[in-house]
This record gives C-alpha cells, structure tokens and sequence, in this order.
C-alpha cells in the first residue's frame, strides 16, 4: 500500500487514507492570488511504485456545436465520451508497454467516467481531482508525483496523442542522462501537449506562475526564462474541433491494425459512429 502521511500534520501536499480510498490534499492557486485546498481522490494503488511515471490527463475532444457543418458536430455527449475513454485506454495500454514506468490516470470531475482500473485492474493509478483550469491540475498532479517520490515524470496533456513505447522510453532516456533537461511536444497551434521534466522541475509549472497551459505558446516562454534544456518530442494534433476529430479517424483508419500500439479501442469506437450514422469518407 502507499505510504501514508500523518494527517494532523500541516503540509501543502499530503496523503490520508481512509480503507481502500487516498486523498491527496493540495494548494491551488487561483486568479485572484488567493489558495484553496483541492482535495483529490486516488481510487487505485498496484503496489510498489518505480522511479518514472507517465501520467495520462483525461480531456473529453472538443466541438464547436454552433457550427453545424463541422464533423460530429451533433455527436451526443454519451458516445464522445465513449471515444474519449477509447482514446484514453489505447494511450494506457501503449504505456504500460514501458519497462520501468508506472502508469497513472489522471481524471477531474468532469470525466470521471474515464476510470480505467476496472479494465487494467492492478495495472495502473487512477486519480480523481477537482475540476480546475489545466495549469492548476498539471501543478496538482506534479505534487502528486513528488509525494510519492518519482523522480522522472512524463505528463500526458493531450486527449489523444499517438505515441508509442519507443517514444517513451527515449523520453525517459533523455531525462536520465540530462539533468536539465525538459521534454516538450506542442500541438501546431502552440499548445503543449506533452511535458516530461524530473521531479526538482517540478516548482516552474506551480500554479501560481499563471495559466501556462491555456494560452498558445504560454509555456514555451515561461520554460526560455528558466535554466533548463528543452529537449522537442514530436509534435501531436489537439482535438479541438470536429475537423480534427475526423482527421484522427482518417489515420486510425490508415493504420495497419497489425502494427503495434494500433488504437484497437478507437478504431471500434469510430467503426462503430461511422455505421451508426453512415459516415463516409471523402
């Protein structure tokens, strides 16, 4: 079981339990300079850890319903959580394909129905936390990360960026064998979208430097007045938009389904939209 903290000790990240249930207490700092504890939820604990982490956001794709020739743009919010949770379980899979790494799922409120443990069993972490901007749970998450004493972190921002082991692990090879070293993937629009730093790195994504996650090239210009090395990983597409959503089925559909790391969840999920509402493509 995790090692649990004293409750009554006043710490800004600390660990209680209650049975099989953990909550991690946290500081999250909001726009107007105040704080508040954000209470977060850890629903599954496989055993020891390691020293590496790769960490997965869940995001639900966004679409833009007000314009009504976007793909998908009446896609009910049931069934894209449905390709979200594909996504996301495709991504868990391809991680756990990491030799020395443990991997955690992070959820806010809002996609609690991405809980993966009742798939992967004693395979994985999932975390719940509060709903909050994505700075504040990225902060959030890397305090999780050091309690429990990683040492090397690789977060996953992106809803459903195609990765595979290979990437991984020369991610990690990298911030074993640069100290200063910081991995980062963005979207073409500037967004990050992957962030792979060691835990003493952790104190640059605090949440009270700002909202480094929400605004195009935020994070590249705070990372260029910090002493690190940025060490680019290949770029990935954010899901935004109906347009972007029906460019990844096009890969997906592309893919040989004997490759390894094939998205076999989203593929049955997008299989399964295009019958359903006799999508063609062009």
């Amino acid at each position: 079981m995790m090692p649990v903290r004293d409750p009554g000790v006043p710490i800004p990240c600390g660990l209680r339990s209650t049975g099989l249930i953990h909550y991690i207490q946290v500081k999250s700092r909001h726009d107007n300079g105040s704080q508040k504890d954000m209470k977060t939820m850890i629903r599954q604990d496989p055993g020891p850890r390691r020293q590496n982490a790769i960490m997965l956001l869940a995001r639900l794709p966004e679409l833009q319903r007000s314009v009504p020739d976007e793909p998908y743009a009446s896609l009910p919010w049931e069934e894209l959580d449905q390709l979200s949770v594909a996504l996301l379980g495709d991504l868990a899979e391809v991680a756990l394909g990491v030799p020395g790494a443990d991997v955690i799922v992070c959820c806010r409120e809002a996609e609690k129905s991405h809980d993966l443990s009742q798939i992967f069993r004693d395979q994985i972490r999932t975390v719940f936390f509060p709903d909050a901007p994505v700075s504040a749970t990225v902060a959030a998450m890397l305090e999780y990360a050091s309690d429990l004493q990683y040492q090397r972190i690789i977060l996953v921002l992106n809803p459903a960026p195609r990765r595979t082991s290979a990437e991984f692990q020369n991610m990690f090879a990298r911030l074993n064998g640069e100290d200063e070293c910081i991995v980062l993937a963005a979207t073409p629009d500037g967004y990050c979208s992957l962030l792979g730093l060691r835990s003493t790195h952790r104190s640059i994504f605090q949440a009270g430097e700002g909202n480094l996650f929400e605004k195009p090239d935020g994070l590249l210009a705070h990372l260029c007045d910090q002493s690190v090395v940025l060490c680019p990983a290949p770029p990935d597409t954010l899901l935004n938009s109906g347009y972007m959503i029906a460019r990844l089925r096009d890969q997906v559909a592309d893919a040989g389904d004997d490759l390894p790391g094939y998205p076999k969840r989203t593929a049955a999920v997008f299989r399964q939209l295009d019958k359903k509402y006799r999508v063609r493509r062009p």
